[in-house]
């Protein structure tokens, strides 16, 4: 990950509490995704894969942005809103997600972090141009997932629990 992506690695570690690489009994997995920015040599699709169980698979795109500062729709390329919309509607067993992540520098448990599905983010494009999305929309628009932090090798570590989501 690139130096200053504070929520994918955040992200990447809250995935991986919820689904270890493998988990014990195979039911889920979680990936990061290759991501190389604007010099990527192949376009990704989203920054993270997670398989759950009974076929369940979804696409995750990280974006972050200050805290209180509305989301502009602008930084998620418009191949990413598409592909990811196309990937939802392969399967019901298939999603397309944006995370939205508002940081509060200094203050990590005022953080937030809310799921939308690619779907509402689409419609809200549609309806709104490439503005940016309110925190409090997107609220309304998915899901925000609670904070957490737990204690690894006597450091903090700073979690967001998924499993309202994607379990």
């Amino acid at each position: 990950m690139r130096k200053g992506e504070w929520l994918q690695t955040e992200f990447a570690r809250s995935l991986h509490a919820l689904a270890p690489a493998v988990s014990a009994d195979c039911s889920a997995l979680a990936h990061r995704i290759e991501d190389g920015g604007g010099s990527a040599k192949n376009v990704q699709p989203a920054d993270f894969a997670f398989f759950g169980n009974s076929g369940r698979c979804c696409y995750i795109e990280c974006k972050e942005t200050a805290e209180g500062k509305p989301f502009r729709l602008s930084r998620i390329a418009g191949h990413q809103i598409d592909w990811l919309a196309a990937f939802d509607g392969l399967s019901i067993k298939f999603e397309g997600w944006v995370a939205l992540g508002w940081r509060a520098k200094g203050h990590p448990m005022e953080s937030a972090l809310v799921m939308v599905p690619v779907s509402k983010v689409a419609v809200y494009e549609a309806e709104h141009g490439r503005k940016s999305i309110p925190m409090d929309e997107a609220r309304q628009m998915g899901t925000e997932c609670p904070r957490l932090v737990r204690m690894r090798s006597g450091k903090r570590e700073y979690l967001w629990d998924l499993s309202r989501v994607l379990w």
